[in-house]
């Protein structure tokens, strides 16, 4: 199933054996999955892809699990790749998309991390899991762990969005308000070396809906995804799926809380769909960006 070979840590370049626990490096930076991509480049085909379920583990040989059953899945990936057509229209952009991520399990790109970074937790029999969080991720790791039935441990701000705190009791996740001892397991972006994998298969799908040839630009809220994406194409250029000519990755910083509700509620009157914040922030980016530079307009 999988070719994955050996962690790397992504600062000094030490080696761990994949078959161990780990979580960061010694010298405190986060561990990479690499793959035998030689191995990969044989053994599978993009043709084989007509046959593989329609989400994030269709990309199982680019993925760390070993053992099927170990997988702890609810439908992530795959996500519509929508064209906004009268969005593009209004902006002077002939080929604009919106990949919509809020159609995953708990309405996140976290889904995809933590469905790849719990199911190696079950192939490694790790039964308790934490991650400290301020929304999303800490429903993400509540739901994920409980489909997997390990136990969850959240911490989170008192002034967490009442929906995100619901899910984690839902979930029946412990749920703390300050960091406290105790052994769990640490999850999320950087802390351990899976998350980062299913937060990959980003990249992988948009590759496969663009039909292997990369858009010019790709704007997306600043975080692990430009990583996830930044991985996917270098493994995917590897085993010969794409050339090698890469889109521009543009990381959006938050902007004011007004111009991103604003731009939210433009897309959703607009194109149909409501975003997130982040959502809202990348239109605002890329209304910025068409006046202050000259972006591909077809």
């Amino acid at each position: 199933m999988t070719t994955l070979t050996h962690l790397e840590c992504s600062r000094c370049r030490k080696t761990f054996d994949a078959a161990g626990v780990h979580s960061l490096c010694d010298c405190g930076g986060p561990l990479l999955a690499r793959y035998d991509l030689d191995a990969t480049r044989l053994s599978w085909s993009r043709e084989w892809l007509g046959h593989a379920p329609s989400t994030m583990w269709r990309y199982a040989p680019l993925l760390p699990v070993a053992n099927p059953n170990s997988i702890v899945s609810l439908g992530e990936g795959m996500t519509p790749l929508v064209r906004a057509r009268r969005l593009g229209s209004a902006l002077g952009l002939k080929d604009l998309w919106i990949k919509d991520e809020g159609v995953n399990p708990t309405a996140s790109i976290e889904a995809r991390g933590f469905s790849c970074a719990v199911s190696m937790a079950v192939e490694k029999d790790i039964r308790s899991v934490s991650i400290t969080s301020a929304g999303n991720a800490a429903g993400a790791l509540a739901a994920y762990a409980a489909a997997a039935g390990l136990q969850a441990r959240v911490v989170v701000p008192r002034d967490i969005p009442q929906a995100n705190l619901l899910e984690c009791r839902a979930c029946v996740a412990t749920v703390a308000f300050d960091e406290s001892p105790g052994d769990w397991f640490p999850m999320g972006a950087s802390k351990e070396p899976y998350f980062l994998e299913g937060i990959k298969t980003l990249g992988l799908e948009i590759a496969e809906q663009f039909r292997w040839e990369l858009p010019d630009v790709i704007l997306i809220p600043t975080g692990i995804g430009v990583a996830g994406i930044e991985k996917a194409f270098e493994e995917l250029e590897a085993i010969g799926w794409i050339p090698s000519k890469r889109p521009r990755l543009i990381a959006v910083q938050p902007v004011s809380l007004h111009e991103m509700l604003d731009a939210g509620l433009d897309l959703a009157r607009i194109e149909g769909i409501f975003p997130s914040p982040e959502g809202g922030a990348c239109l605002v980016a890329l209304r910025k960006l068409l006046a202050a530079v000259a972006l591909p307009q077809e």
